[in-house]
Parts: structure tokens; C-alpha cells; sequence
């Protein structure tokens, strides 16, 4: 699947898209989006992971994380409940491994906006 981009660089998801993947009916998506309670970083790679990006949309301890090519298409996509997985003590803004498919260690950097 191809995301889309608006005209500032952004992605834009279909809400129904996202709240299948967050298990969140799409009202409910949206009422939480208004509260400010659904959240979203996008990293980009790299060194070998140059020209991806890695997208990570967080709800409580719902989060589900892809990463896409340089053509925008999506290339391994994770779902996963924090209360569930091992706690890692990164410092924040610090690029850190994951492993898409278990293939290689991606190397991604925060991408800040101001």
C-alpha cells in the first residue's frame, strides 16, 4: 500500500485505516484524535536505511508502527500492546534499532518539525 502525502510533507491515513489498526471504532478514533490522545512520531533512516521512514502512531498502550520506502510505500508494519512488551530504557529523540521482518537492524533518526 502507498501512503499519501498532503502539501506540507505530511502522511495522511484514511480514519478507517488507522482504526482497524489501533482496534478503535472510527468515531472513537476521531474523538480521541480531538483530545490529543492518539499520537504520531515519523523517523527517517538512516546510513543503510537512507530514504525510509519509520511511522509510529500511538494510542495509550495501542501502537502500531511501519515503515515505508522512498516511494512511500509500506515495506513491514507491527502492531503491539506496550503493557506486553519488554521495557526499554531509551533516552528520548535517540535513534534506536528495529528489526522490519527480522531481516536487518534499521538505523532511524527523529524527524523534528518547529
Amino acid at each position: 500500500m502507498k501512503l499519501e502525502l498532503d502539501q506540507t510533507g505530511d502522511y495522511v491515513l484514511e480514519p478507517a485505516f488507522l482504526a482497524v489498526r489501533l482496534s478503535l471504532e472510527v468515531k472513537e478514533l476521531q474523538r480521541r484524535m480531538r483530545l490529543g490522545l492518539i499520537t504520531s512520531m515519523v523517523e527517517c533512516g538512516i546510513d543503510g536505511d537512507e530514504g525510509r521512514k519509520r511511522l509510529t502512531v500511538r494510542n495509550r498502550n495501542s501502537v502500531w508502527r511501519i515503515i515505508v520506502d522512498a516511494g512511500n510505500c509500506i515495506v513491514s508494519e507491527e502492531a503491539f500492546d506496550l503493557r506486553q512488551a519488554p521495557a526499554v530504557a531509551d533516552p528520548p529523540h535517540q535513534s534506536h534499532p528495529v528489526a522490519p521482518g527480522g531481516a536487518h537492524q534499521s538505523q532511524f533518526t527523529n524527524r523534528s518539525r518547529e
